[in-house]
């Protein structure tokens, strides 16, 4: 896609150039599109639209990845809190009825451990799905920035060349 869309604005071909970028509807299209639509003003206003709408997509992508971050960060506590749960659980059936405190501490204690257990089956993957996702948007900001470049980098070739003219 890179390849054809610079040889699309090597031409000066804008209309091409956009036909390209609209074969995809990612992050980095749809922020180079809304610089291309102002090629015709010039490589300053390209680059005034291409940097707010970069801000408008990542925000976008970005925007379920909190409660990914929030539900990795506070699934260890609920699962601890259940284990507290389940150990004042265990004292309390042992002081009510020392005859039979074994089994009583040991169903309390295993509670405990099943609520640690879910806490961390809960984390773990949610940490794992919020790294991922991060790093393919900061992957996608990151081609879209390097797209912005070619456009931004042939408009302002093609300005010098119209000075020089």
């Amino acid at each position: 896609m890179r390849v054809e869309f610079s040889n699309a604005l090597q031409k000066g071909d804008f209309v091409a150039a956009a036909r390209v970028l609209e074969q995809k509807d990612t992050l980095q299209t749809r922020v180079v599109l809304a610089g291309l639509s102002a090629h015709a003003k010039g490589p300053e206003s390209v680059e005034d639209l291409i940097s707010g709408s970069l801000g408008r997509e990542r925000g976008r992508y970005e925007k379920r990845l909190g409660f990914l971050a929030t539900l990795a960060s506070n699934a260890p506590y609920i699962g601890l809190f259940g284990t507290v749960l389940g150990i004042v659980k265990s004292f309390r059936d042992l002081a009510a009825n020392m005859a039979e405190a074994s089994t009583a501490v040991m169903a309390g204690i295993s509670e405990a451990l099943v609520a640690t257990a879910v806490g961390l089956l809960v984390a773990i993957p949610a940490v794992i799905a919020y790294n991922h996702f991060k790093a393919k948007v900061k992957e996608a900001v990151t081609d879209g920035q390097m797209l912005a470049r070619v456009l931004l980098a042939e408009l302002k070739s093609t300005d010098t060349n119209k000075s020089a003219s």
